[in-house]
């Protein structure tokens, strides 16, 4: 069976999408793909303000230093995750 989004993580990207962070890094951060990310965000925001929201995440000002960031941050969560995964599953814990 698909792995389905909590409602906590729907609103999650809901808040994250909006405050820009684009839909390639949220799909990384929450294991899904891009198709996923933006159903939800269209069920929740509506077509018109997706795509307004979509095209200004996707605007070449200050995109780069944003998704760096944002990135850097994602990258850090998801190791400290599987980190602590591993630790869990270590039967030696």
């Amino acid at each position: 069976m698909a792995k389905r989004l909590t409602e906590k993580q729907k609103e999650d990207i809901l808040k994250n999408f909006k405050s820009g962070t684009t839909v390639a890094a949220l799909s990384q951060k929450y294991n899904c793909t891009n198709s996923t990310i933006i159903r939800n965000l269209r069920k929740n925001l509506g077509e018109l303000k997706f795509k307004e929201l979509f095209n200004k995440s996707n605007s070449p000002k200050g995109k780069t230093k944003i998704n760096k960031d944002q990135t850097k941050n994602l990258q850090k969560t998801n190791f400290n995750i599987k980190d602590s995964q591993k630790d869990f599953n270590n039967p030696e814990f």
